[in-house]
Protein backbone atom coordinates (compact mmCIF):
# COMPACT_ATOMS: atom_id res chain seq x y z
CA UNK A 1 0.00 0.00 0.00
CA UNK A 2 3.37 2.08 0.05
CA UNK A 3 2.08 3.67 -3.41
CA UNK A 4 -1.12 4.16 -2.19
CA UNK A 5 -1.12 5.81 0.79
CA UNK A 6 2.81 7.88 0.38
CA UNK A 7 2.93 7.54 -3.50
CA UNK A 8 6.03 6.41 -3.53
CA UNK A 9 6.94 2.61 -3.71
CA UNK A 10 10.02 3.11 -1.08
CA UNK A 11 8.33 0.87 1.47
CA UNK A 12 6.62 -2.35 2.57
CA UNK A 13 3.15 -1.53 3.89
CA UNK A 14 0.48 -4.60 3.00
CA UNK A 15 -3.38 -4.58 3.64
CA UNK A 16 -4.59 -8.28 3.78
CA UNK A 17 -7.47 -8.35 1.46
CA UNK A 18 -8.06 -12.44 0.90
CA UNK A 19 -6.08 -15.07 3.49
CA UNK A 20 -6.64 -17.76 0.86
CA UNK A 21 -5.70 -16.06 -2.54
CA UNK A 22 -7.43 -17.90 -5.37
CA UNK A 23 -8.99 -20.81 -3.31
CA UNK A 24 -5.43 -22.56 -3.67
CA UNK A 25 -2.49 -23.92 -1.19
CA UNK A 26 0.64 -25.11 -2.32
CA UNK A 27 2.01 -28.66 -0.23
CA UNK A 28 3.80 -31.91 -0.90
CA UNK A 29 5.21 -30.38 -4.27
CA UNK A 30 1.70 -29.88 -5.75
CA UNK A 31 -1.15 -27.35 -5.68
CA UNK A 32 -4.38 -28.33 -4.25
CA UNK A 33 -7.15 -26.85 -5.51
CA UNK A 34 -10.58 -25.37 -4.47
CA UNK A 35 -9.58 -25.77 -0.43
CA UNK A 36 -10.82 -22.46 0.94
CA UNK A 37 -13.02 -21.75 3.49
CA UNK A 38 -10.83 -25.13 4.69
CA UNK A 39 -7.52 -23.43 4.77
CA UNK A 40 -9.40 -20.55 6.87
CA UNK A 41 -10.34 -23.11 9.87
CA UNK A 42 -6.35 -24.68 9.61
CA UNK A 43 -5.11 -21.29 9.73
CA UNK A 44 -7.03 -20.61 12.90
CA UNK A 45 -5.26 -23.63 14.61
CA UNK A 46 -1.96 -22.45 14.11
CA UNK A 47 -2.48 -18.92 15.02
CA UNK A 48 -3.65 -20.50 18.27
CA UNK A 49 -0.44 -22.74 18.18
CA UNK A 50 2.42 -20.59 18.29
CA UNK A 51 4.80 -23.51 18.90
CA UNK A 52 3.69 -25.44 15.78
CA UNK A 53 6.69 -25.19 12.92
CA UNK A 54 6.07 -23.18 9.62
CA UNK A 55 6.75 -23.53 6.04
CA UNK A 56 10.20 -22.60 5.53
CA UNK A 57 10.21 -21.09 1.63
CA UNK A 58 7.97 -20.48 -0.78
CA UNK A 59 8.51 -17.81 -4.11
CA UNK A 60 5.72 -16.14 -5.73
CA UNK A 61 5.68 -14.53 -9.29
CA UNK A 62 2.39 -13.07 -10.04
CA UNK A 63 2.07 -11.92 -13.72
CA UNK A 64 -0.67 -11.52 -16.37
CA UNK A 65 -0.28 -14.23 -18.95
CA UNK A 66 -3.52 -14.43 -21.14
CA UNK A 67 -4.24 -10.51 -21.10
CA UNK A 68 -7.62 -10.38 -19.24
CA UNK A 69 -6.54 -8.22 -16.69
CA UNK A 70 -6.36 -10.51 -13.40
CA UNK A 71 -2.95 -12.00 -12.57
CA UNK A 72 -2.13 -16.11 -12.95
CA UNK A 73 0.60 -17.21 -10.45
CA UNK A 74 4.41 -19.13 -10.82
CA UNK A 75 4.84 -20.49 -7.94
CA UNK A 76 8.54 -22.41 -6.35
CA UNK A 77 8.88 -23.83 -3.44
CA UNK A 78 12.02 -24.96 -1.02
CA UNK A 79 11.76 -28.41 -1.35
CA UNK A 80 10.73 -29.19 -5.21
CA UNK A 81 12.39 -29.12 -8.36
CA UNK A 82 9.81 -27.95 -10.55
CA UNK A 83 7.87 -24.48 -10.46
CA UNK A 84 4.35 -24.68 -10.23
CA UNK A 85 1.78 -23.45 -13.04
CA UNK A 86 -1.65 -21.58 -11.77
CA UNK A 87 -4.28 -20.35 -13.95
CA UNK A 88 -6.39 -17.61 -12.83
CA UNK A 89 -10.19 -18.43 -14.14
CA UNK A 90 -11.35 -15.78 -11.73
CA UNK A 91 -11.60 -12.24 -11.95
CA UNK A 92 -8.99 -8.78 -11.23
CA UNK A 93 -11.50 -8.48 -7.88
CA UNK A 94 -11.60 -12.41 -6.92
CA UNK A 95 -9.12 -14.36 -8.03
CA UNK A 96 -9.63 -18.52 -8.90
CA UNK A 97 -7.24 -20.76 -9.67
CA UNK A 98 -9.51 -23.15 -12.14
CA UNK A 99 -6.16 -25.07 -13.55
CA UNK A 100 -2.76 -25.77 -12.39
CA UNK A 101 0.40 -27.94 -14.35
CA UNK A 102 4.12 -28.48 -13.73
CA UNK A 103 4.51 -28.23 -17.19
CA UNK A 104 5.51 -24.54 -17.24
CA UNK A 105 5.78 -22.74 -19.32
CA UNK A 106 3.74 -24.94 -22.11
CA UNK A 107 0.76 -24.10 -20.65
CA UNK A 108 -2.54 -24.01 -21.98
CA UNK A 109 -0.51 -26.83 -24.34
CA UNK A 110 0.90 -28.90 -21.07
CA UNK A 111 3.68 -30.03 -23.52
CA UNK A 112 6.72 -31.52 -21.64
CA UNK A 113 9.53 -29.66 -23.37
CA UNK A 114 11.74 -27.37 -21.38
CA UNK A 115 9.89 -27.31 -18.31
CA UNK A 116 11.50 -25.15 -15.61
CA UNK A 117 13.40 -28.25 -13.84
CA UNK A 118 16.00 -27.09 -11.17
CA UNK A 119 17.85 -28.99 -8.64
CA UNK A 120 16.30 -27.28 -5.68
CA UNK A 121 13.64 -24.10 -5.20
CA UNK A 122 13.30 -23.07 -8.19
CA UNK A 123 11.84 -19.49 -8.54
CA UNK A 124 10.76 -17.04 -11.17
CA UNK A 125 11.44 -13.73 -12.55
CA UNK A 126 8.88 -11.72 -14.80
CA UNK A 127 11.54 -8.79 -16.65
CA UNK A 128 11.97 -7.74 -19.99
CA UNK A 129 15.95 -9.03 -20.27
CA UNK A 130 16.58 -8.25 -23.89
CA UNK A 131 15.12 -4.96 -24.19
CA UNK A 132 12.38 -5.19 -26.66
CA UNK A 133 9.36 -3.23 -24.56
CA UNK A 134 8.58 -6.98 -23.24
CA UNK A 135 8.51 -8.81 -20.14
CA UNK A 136 10.81 -12.33 -20.39
CA UNK A 137 10.96 -15.01 -18.36
CA UNK A 138 14.32 -15.84 -16.04
CA UNK A 139 13.87 -19.46 -13.74
CA UNK A 140 17.20 -20.24 -11.59
CA UNK A 141 17.16 -21.97 -7.84
CA UNK A 142 16.63 -19.37 -4.69
CA UNK A 143 19.35 -21.53 -2.70
CA UNK A 144 23.09 -21.54 -3.15
CA UNK A 145 23.37 -25.20 -2.76
CA UNK A 146 20.45 -25.50 -5.89
CA UNK A 147 22.91 -23.98 -8.18
CA UNK A 148 24.99 -25.38 -11.18
CA UNK A 149 27.74 -22.84 -11.39
CA UNK A 150 27.17 -22.83 -15.43
CA UNK A 151 23.34 -23.55 -16.13
CA UNK A 152 21.71 -22.21 -13.34
CA UNK A 153 19.76 -19.40 -15.07
CA UNK A 154 17.19 -19.97 -17.30
CA UNK A 155 16.25 -18.01 -20.53
CA UNK A 156 12.60 -17.69 -21.89
CA UNK A 157 12.26 -15.25 -24.63
CA UNK A 158 8.54 -13.71 -24.40
CA UNK A 159 8.30 -14.13 -28.02
CA UNK A 160 4.31 -12.53 -27.94
CA UNK A 161 4.20 -9.07 -29.26
CA UNK A 162 0.43 -8.82 -27.89
CA UNK A 163 -0.74 -8.75 -24.07
CA UNK A 164 -0.93 -12.61 -24.05
CA UNK A 165 2.89 -13.69 -23.39
CA UNK A 166 4.45 -16.77 -25.06
CA UNK A 167 7.35 -17.60 -23.22
CA UNK A 168 10.34 -19.53 -25.61
CA UNK A 169 12.74 -21.43 -24.21
CA UNK A 170 16.29 -19.65 -25.35
CA UNK A 171 19.51 -21.58 -23.15
CA UNK A 172 20.00 -22.62 -19.26
CA UNK A 173 23.05 -20.43 -19.24
CA UNK A 174 21.79 -16.56 -19.85
CA UNK A 175 24.69 -15.52 -17.84
CA UNK A 176 27.45 -17.44 -19.58
CA UNK A 177 30.29 -15.09 -20.96
CA UNK A 178 30.96 -15.22 -24.64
Amino acid sequence: MSQELYGTADSLVFDMIDDCWGDVNESGCQVNMNVCPFMKLYQNSIENNVDKVLHSGSCLMCFDRDGDGDKEIIMGDISCSNVFYAENTGSTSNAHIGDTTILYPNYPNKASTSIIKLNTFPCTYNLDVDNDGFKDLIGSPNAISGAENYQSVWYYKNASTTPTVNFVFQKKNFYKKI
